[in-house]
């Protein structure tokens, strides 16, 4: 490996496979480490393979999969630049803990859904969801890594007829039997993953291929343990299900089951602990424990709190019943709490009263983060996380609701600015660093804002000066059709054609600096621009130089429109190589319309374009890449594409062009 590639310095190796290595390198001009992944170029199904990673990475931005940053083709090789996660993978992770807690287990499925599901919106199965696939970063955000066989759905299948692509511990039954994978097969995996995740094993074990086949066709995943909650083996045995029709149609299905998993464990442990425990002992027993100890309980909110919860949760006993005996059940109650891991409420308060105020503040939360209430006001989520993390730094619930605020506010950020919605994007992406002070992601997408609310403020402050004239009667100060040259008449004196002529298809527009210019100047720039167009020399277009376009008409999901419609853009800023102008503002581009959902009657609407040339200063057309630009929107929802939305493409490789001097 050399040392350096492009801007990038290579430190040392991260890791290496069958098809090839991972090494980590430094940025050294944006000071950031990433991580460069290298394929084995003798190998062709790698290579293959390789660059449909790269392929479908570009199409995705979202905080809970690994961001592509660049691909470099350098002395014959190619090297993927990606985001460098400084972390633990899952399966790491799981051989450490041997099984993960519910809540941790929540916390990182939930992500990787997140994801998975963007994927899932841009039309791409991922295909080898398995727990060496998912990272774990310093901070506990997770990340989804190699789509390498990732296929758009509806494709012709990757494979040739017989293989089977995926890890055979995660693969789903339809998929061994040769059928197309789907939004279903992913979800399968899922299900395997998460049954991983809180038993530390995948359900089906084999000591060969076949043995594995065969129970991913035939056997049934053995019953987990009774630790785990009821409604979320229902999550994990519908994800499971042998047919397609009897699984999730969709992630966001699977995230509202999981959310009812979490409104039922968002009670303390205690609780939930409380519910085995007493399901045969009677209401008075239960009245005389609390008696006992009701001086011990540090305030009477908490005490309120756990009468109500346990006079729910157990059946009613027989008023006739002594208090004696009453007593007796008592203190068999009491000695039948374990002492090691769930403790009887009223320990809690006599051994530690932090522990009743987390509860408390976990119990509001849980209203706050139903609403949504994440920030603003006097009492808000980020509040009562923050409050919590004073008691317990640790929080696993907290650390819930912290993500599950950043994704909030990272996923909307994120449409709003592949929107064009650059003031709602910024806010969000504050939202974020209001949150975590330290969130790249945000911090790499408020770049992205700031850097496109400057080239439209440039666009809308470019001007073409024009000569400076005295006001004309009203009647000769009616305004004129576009695109047609008309003499000038100044104090009833004719002014040539030749020195008011303005450049069809552009339309003057004169700034207050422009008008406080004086002829004179005006002049000078004027025969200065001559002078540089007197000389045709040849420039070299790179390849990877940055154009910036927008569309000419608005595209709209309520308007009718046919898939491979060709679409008019124009440059909205001058391209220029060591100062020589080879791509001019206002020049033409070509798109097609890669695919189109209309939004109407209460439909999910869709409009994807691909950007495929632009035009030279003299007429050649330059081919480029990165051109595709997707907007997905929700049912009824209008989306659209506007002159005000910009498109960022790239030259696809280096070509001459003749230009002036």
């Amino acid at each position: 490996m050399k040392d350096n590639i492009g801007q990038y310095q290579v430190k040392r190796i991260l890791g290496r496979g069958g098809m090839g290595a991972v090494y980590l390198a430094t940025d050294s001009l944006l000071h950031r480490e990433v991580a460069i992944k290298t394929v084995q170029s003798h190998m062709d199904t790698s290579t293959d393979r390789f660059f449909q990673e790269a392929r479908t990475l570009a199409k995705l931005n979202h905080p809970n999969i690994a961001s592509l940053y660049n691909l470099i083709q350098e002395d014959g090789e190619t090297y993927m630049i990606m985001e460098y996660i400084n972390g633990i993978s899952l399966e790491d992770l799981i051989k450490a803990k041997k099984q993960l807690s519910i809540q941790q287990s929540k916390t990182i499925f939930t992500q990787i859904i997140q994801g998975l599901n963007h994927a899932h919106e841009q039309g791409i199965i991922h295909r080898d969801i398995k727990s060496s696939n998912v990272m774990i970063n310093e901070r506990g955000i997770t990340k989804l890594m190699d789509f390498g066989i990732a296929v758009s759905s509806g494709n012709e299948r990757y494979t040739k007829t017989g293989n089977i692509l995926g890890t055979l511990e995660y693969i789903s039954p339809e998929i061994i039997k040769g059928e197309q994978p789907s939004v279903q097969s992913d979800i399968y995996a899922l299900g395997i993953l998460l049954y991983e995740m809180v038993s530390g094993r995948t359900p089906f074990q084999g000591t060969n291929e076949y043995a594995m086949i065969n129970a991913h066709i035939n056997q049934k995943p053995p019953e987990l343990g009774t630790e785990i909650p009821s409604s979320l083996k229902k999550v994990i045995k519908k994800c499971l299900a042998k047919s397609i029709e009897k699984r999730y149609k969709n992630l966001n299905e699977v995230l509202s089951a999981l959310k009812e998993v979490q409104e039922e464990d968002a009670q303390p442990a205690v609780f939930l602990k409380s519910k085995q425990l007493l399901q045969n002992t009677s209401t008075r027993s239960i009245t005389s424990t609390i008696k006992t100890y009701k001086t011990q309980l540090i305030t009477i909110t908490s005490l309120a709190v756990i009468i109500v919860c346990m006079a729910l949760l157990i059946p009613k006993g027989n008023s006739g019943e002594s208090d004696k005996k009453g007593e007796s059940e008592s203190k068999e109650l009491s000695n039948s709490i374990p002492s090691s891991r769930d403790v009887k409420p009223v320990e809690i308060a006599r051994k530690d009263p932090k522990e009743l105020k987390i509860n408390e503040l976990i119990y509001e939360g849980i209203r706050y983060a139903k609403s949504k209430q994440y920030l603003g006001g006097d009492r808000n989520l980020l509040k009562i996380c923050k409050e919590i993390f004073q008691l317990d730094d640790r929080n696993a619930q907290a650390q819930s609701w912290m993500q599950e605020m950043i994704n909030h506010f990272m996923r909307n950020g994120i449409n709003a600015l592949n929107k064009g919605n650059l003031s709602e994007a910024r806010q969000l992406f504050k939202n974020v660093l209001t949150i975590d002070p330290n969130h790249q992601d945000s911090k790499n997408n408020l770049f992205k804002v700031e850097q496109r609310e400057k080239e439209l403020k440039k666009s809308s402050n470019r001007t073409i000066t024009t000569k400076k004239v005295k006001p004309l009667a009203d009647k000769q100060n009616k305004p004129k059709p576009k695109n047609i040259i008309t003499p000038i008449k100044e104090d009833n004196t004719s002014i040539t054609k030749e020195k008011t002529k303005t450049p069809v298809n552009q339309e003057p527009k004169i700034s207050e600096t422009n008008n406080s210019r004086s002829s004179e100047s005006v002049n000078k720039e004027n025969t200065v621009i001559e002078k540089k167009k007197s000389k045709r020399v040849t420039v070299v277009v790179p390849k990877n130089k940055d154009i910036l376009l927008s569309v000419t008409e608005t595209l709209s999901s309520f308007q009718n429109h046919k898939k491979g419609k060709s679409i008019s853009l124009q440059v909205l800023k001058d391209v220029y190589i060591n100062g020589i102008l080879v791509i001019k503002r206002g020049a033409q581009g070509r798109a097609t319309l890669e695919n189109f959902k209309s939004s109407r009657n209460n439909q999910k609407g869709m409009i994807e374009l691909k950007v495929k040339q632009v035009q030279a200063v003299d007429g050649s057309w330059l081919e480029v890449k990165r051109g595709n630009f997707k907007i997905p929107g929700d049912k009824g929802e209008e989306i659209k594409f506007t002159s005000a939305t910009q498109l960022q493409v790239m030259t696809s490789k280096s070509i001459n062009i003749n230009a002036y001097q």
